[in-house]
């Protein structure tokens, strides 16, 4: 059978998911749930039927949200160099695919492996929360206190070097270099780096905080709205997001697998993209500054020459 030819265009099948999400979302409204409840005001959200449903309901319209803001990247078309960085961002994206891929395989490896070890460590009892544990050391999200308890079991301890040794620093370092050289390879003059990191980076926050901001959840940082949450965001993405905080999410997945993402999209992805860029430029720069210097070097020679009689 043929198919149609607006499946291959992503924008096209995203507008169709989002248009799905939002008639689930109308399945879903609290609202309409409490209109046969003859205690509850019109329009309240807040009766037996609505709260049953309002957690389903925050988090499509959570998914709903980060679809509005993936259809609004559009915009970009309407600067030539934004719309330069966008395509960058793309065309980089298998090389990110690649190291999740990699890293999801040495994170079930070592996941299997300390299940196996007798050990008594809290969150390595068995594979999906050792798993968890190890998504998050690899992500920054590991607090401080739960590594100075692997101290009480030297063997896990070891094992957690190694796949510290292996994913973070081999893993991590292996996606910057692929970065660099895939951005080498579709590289254009474009305006000064941190500058469009930081563009992409608000995007990137803005659009995670309003998803956020419509769950249904009990994170005490993420309780005070977009500002606050975006707050949070940020601190996140430069390392000001104190580690106990991380261990607060475990209470609520759906709020600690949006963090995952997150992390995911603006800490790995944009700032390794940044350094690819920074790693870009600087050997443009150093080239030019070989010339320059071989140009100033010539004309000190030749006043030099001139001034001898």
């Amino acid at each position: 059978c043929r198919v149609p030819a607006s499946w291959g265009i992503w924008q096209e099948m995203v507008g169709v998911l989002l248009t799905l999400l939002l008639a689930l979302m109308l399945c879903l409204e609290p609202i309409i749930y409490c209109l046969d409840d003859p205690d509850a005001v019109l329009f309240a959200r807040n009766c037996e039927a609505g709260d049953r449903l309002s957690f389903a309901y925050s988090v499509v319209s959570s998914a709903a949200m980060l679809l509005y803001f993936l259809l609004l990247s559009d915009l970009s078309v309407l600067s030539t160099r934004v719309s330069a960085y966008a395509l960058v961002c793309v065309k980089v994206l298998p090389e990110v695919a690649l190291f999740l891929f990699g890293l999801t395989f040495f994170v079930l490896a070592f996941a299997c492996a300390v299940s196996s070890l007798e050990q008594n460590g809290v969150g390595f009892q068995n594979i999906p929360e050792t798993g968890l544990q190890l998504f998050k050391m690899t992500f920054g999200m590991f607090s401080g206190r739960s590594y100075d308890m692997l101290d009480e079991y030297p063997v896990l301890l070891a094992a957690t070097f190694v796949f510290v040794i292996t994913a973070i620093i081999f893993l991590s370092n292996l996606l910057i270099a692929q970065l660099s050289c895939a951005y080498a390879i579709v590289c254009v003059k474009m305006l000064p780096e941190v500058a469009l990191f930081l563009f992409a980076l608000t995007f990137f926050v803005l659009a995670f905080a309003c998803a956020v901001s419509t769950l249904k959840q009990d994170g005490v940082d993420f309780q005070g709205g977009i500002p606050q949450t975006g707050l949070q965001l940020f601190k996140m993405t430069f390392g000001m997001f104190p580690g106990s905080h991380y261990d607060m999410l475990d209470d609520t997945p759906v709020l600690l697998a949006a963090m995952f993402i997150f992390v995911i999209t603006a800490v790995i992805f944009l700032l390794n993209l940044l350094i690819a860029q920074l790693s870009c430029s600087y050997q443009a720069l150093s080239a030019n500054m070989v010339g320059y210097a071989r140009l100033n070097r010539g004309k000190i020679i030749s006043e030099t020459m001139a001034s001898v009689p």
